[in-house]
């Protein structure tokens, strides 16, 4: 990464120290998306976090947005695209800490042809997307998805590159609060019966 300017590699180095000292996973969410915010412009941020994950289906927990309003959320939640399209499940199901841009998985064509597109891309002004992936003991406990209009142009191989040395220090992170969030509400359990 040493393509970073001197001012690129102190807003690395602050949004790293932003989402390490978080201490919930709400702060974690902000402080995250922040400094994504603040590393990669973009004109949304999401974190999603997963109870769980069928061969073809994810089933989430929590979705936090940064950015503008994000319209579609409790219908995607639902599940009220994952059987029409699969692809986006697919891309969300890779496993292990990475990143990668939408567009190198799916072509241009394709894209803009899908019900996910004209129905919720389309309606808030976005085209491209970037998503960031979380695991722990080889399943997919979070990912973030960034989208770009079409106007701003896909992410560049230096923000790709941003984004795969951010998400093993943001599982590392995230496993770390969930796991003493379990831990915390176990304990309380415990307590009160």
């Amino acid at each position: 990464m040493s393509l970073l300017s001197d001012q690129q590699w102190e807003l690395f180095y602050e949004a790293v120290q932003r989402f390490l000292s978080a201490e919930t996973l709400e702060r974690f969410a902000q402080e995250s998306l922040g400094g994504f915010a603040a590393l990669v412009p973009a004109r949304q941020y999401m974190l999603f976090t997963f109870k769980g994950y069928a061969s073809d289906r994810i089933e989430y927990d929590q979705a936090y947005t940064y950015g503008t309003a994000v319209h579609y959320m409790d219908r995607f939640l639902n599940g009220g695209y994952t059987e029409e399209d699969r692809i986006f499940s697919r891309m969300s199901l890779k496993i292990g800490d990475c990143a990668y841009r939408d567009s190198d998985i799916i072509d241009e064509d394709t894209l803009v042809n899908l019900r996910m597109y004209k129905e919720i891309y389309a309606k808030d002004g976005v085209h491209y997307g970037m998503r960031i992936n979380m695991a722990a003991d080889n399943k997919l406990v979070g990912s973030y998805s960034i989208f770009r209009p079409r106007e701003d142009g896909d992410f560049s191989e230096l923000e790709l590159e941003i984004c795969k040395r951010l998400s093993p220090l943001l599982s590392l992170r995230f496993n770390q609060i969930r796991k003493s969030q379990l831990a915390h509400a176990e304990d309380e359990g415990a307590r009160l019966s």
